[in-house]
């Protein structure tokens, strides 16, 4: 498993509050994300931002 950072992001993209998950790869952590969350988010691993889901999209990094 895999940590990643997930940070919630409000109407001006700044951020609002931070999590940590763990999944299996990317495209888990997304759709855990957007199960968990309905605001828009950004995941990073580390220093890397890998995905930026919006209120109807998520786009891999």
């Amino acid at each position: 498993m895999q940590e990643y950072r997930v940070y919630l992001l409000d109407r001006d993209d700044k951020i609002v509050w931070s999590s940590w998950i763990e999944a299996a790869d990317v495209e888990t952590a997304v759709v855990r994300v957007r199960n968990d969350y309905t605001c828009p988010c950004e995941i990073w691993d580390g220093a890397r931002r890998v995905a930026v889901i919006g209120a109807q999209t998520a786009d891999l990094a």
